[in-house]
């Protein structure tokens, strides 16, 4: 029996590529879908931030368009961000023109140089940490007062805390003739790693994936109070026990950690340096009618909590009841960085701080007419902290004694796909983003679950070949 835990987006992949043959999926809550599930509430339908698939592998393209019997739209992905009450197209470094001066001379002074230094192949250190990146990268002053600014909100620490492996396409670095482009006025320049997105056109995000839980073997309101590694039991709170043969973990490593009988002193400092972010999750419906192309909104803006927004009948117009707008914003929180209110002293805040990026409205918001809620979320992103690498193989080297297969690629921050080749699964088998503590998407999620669900299938060909 492969027991899975978790009915999340990695757990459900796992499964439904197996055709669910052999497979026990134990999940804590009532509902399926981890941090990709959808919810309603009073007519709106809101994901855990603005979800929007824009994978480039056909394949999970192709999926996702069957499971929604082709009922999604695909647009162009514009995003834009707010600074000190300027409202800068993304990505900012190839939006100069519409920052204020003299902020915005001094950035294309830094960038012209830092460029000038890369083409004539002038040699720098490599980068020990984000913020020396950003600085070869952009040059001081965009460096320090746009990126480092929204890291140590997004991601709650200062860019030096982090390392460099995650980044990827992520951050464009421009060309002199992108400088020279981003500062002319009106110009609207590419340099955004996404370009396109698909959405459903009715059920949230989760409807690209539900269909993975049809015929499922999932058992809701499993709470696992404990793991044995050696006598291959899991202990459930409500008192059963349950064997497994190949257990298929997506829970959060600390928390597997923590429910491991007898994990030595070693592996549970290390599973305790392994960062992430919390966010708060803060609902905003209102009487208005949003008239914008921006599919969501960074905020720079230190002193305000708002780090992230989007509306959700941006992404699908049935997300929300007609004339009525559902505004999510992101706050987020970590060990480093912990909550200084309550959750609904954060959200009477945020939803102030909406009032001055135009948002919402004084009057309905002073009127009643405007429905405030909050979600917790405390596992958000991993945080790249210089620590995790150290800390994971610290990790699977104490699983590799109870049956977990290593990867060639299970330090890395993310999984090239195109290369990395069959997966190799043992006894232990972590899938997901917070079980292999990597930058996961919700397509390299059913990705996993796909490589794992093929290992597993070869090693019973061969378990009963004569």
């Amino acid at each position: 029996m492969n027991v899975i835990l978790g009915a999340g987006l990695a757990g459900l992949s796992v499964s439904w590529h197996l055709r669910h043959r052999d497979c026990l999926i134990l999940e804590r809550s009532d509902v399926i879908g981890g941090h990709a599930r959808s919810v309603v509430h009073n007519g709106f339908t809101l994901d855990h931030g603005p979800h929007v698939s824009f994978t480039r592998d056909d394949y999970v393209r192709n999926l996702f368009a069957t499971n929604t019997d082709g009922d999604f739209h695909e647009f162009p992905i514009s995003v834009a961000n707010f600074y000190c009450g300027h409202l800068v197209a993304h990505p900012a470094q190839v939006h100069l023109w519409q920052l204020p001066e003299p902020l915005r001379t001094s950035c294309a002074t830094d960038m012209r140089q830092a460029a000038s230094r890369r083409d004539a192949g002038l040699s720098e250190a490599p980068p020990a940490n984000y913020a020396e990146w950003l600085r070869q990268s952009f040059g001081a002053t965009f460096a320090d007062t746009l990126p480092a600014a929204y890291t140590r909100k997004y991601w709650t620490v200062d860019p030096t805390e982090l390392s460099t492996d995650w980044l990827g396409p992520r951050m464009h670095t421009p060309s002199p003739a992108e400088i020279e482009a981003a500062l002319v006025p009106g110009s609207l320049n590419q340099g955004y790693y996404i370009t396109s997105g698909r959405y459903p056109c009715a059920g949230g995000y989760q409807r690209f994936f539900e269909r993975f839980a049809e015929a499922a073997n999932i058992r809701f309101g499993a709470d696992v109070a404990s793991i044995n590694l050696l006598t291959k039991t899991i202990s459930l709170k409500c008192g059963e026990t349950l064997s497994y043969d190949r257990l298929i973990s997506t829970l959060p490593l600390p928390a597997f950690v923590r429910m491991a009988v007898g994990a030595p002193d070693a592996v549970i400092d290390a599973a305790n340096a392994l960062d992430c972010t919390e966010v708060l999750l803060v609902d905003v419906f209102a009487p208005k009618i949003m008239q914008s192309d921006y599919k969501w909104f960074y905020v720079y803006d230190e002193n305000l909590l708002s780090t992230r927004i989007h509306c959700v009948e941006g992404l699908a117009q049935a997300n929300a009841p007609a004339g009525m707008t559902g505004i999510q914003v992101e706050v987020y929180s970590s060990r480093h960085r912990p909550a200084t209110a309550a959750p609904e002293t954060v959200a009477a805040r945020v939803a102030q701080e909406l009032i001055g990026l135009g948002f919402v409205s004084a009057a309905d918001l002073t009127a009643g007419r405007v429905d405030i809620r909050w979600r917790s979320c405390p596992y958000a992103n991993v945080m790249f902290t210089h620590k995790r690498r150290e800390a994971l193989n610290t990790l699977w080297t104490w699983l590799e004694a109870y049956g977990l297969e290593r990867a060639p690629d299970d330090l890395a921050a993310s999984t090239d796909w195109q290369s990395c080749g069959p997966a190799a699964v043992g006894e232990i088998v972590m899938a997901g983003r917070f079980a292999q503590w990597k930058y996961f998407w919700t397509d390299d999620c059913v990705l996993r679950g796909k490589q794992v669900a093929r290992a597993v299938a070869s090693n019973w060909r061969e378990s009963t070949r004569p």
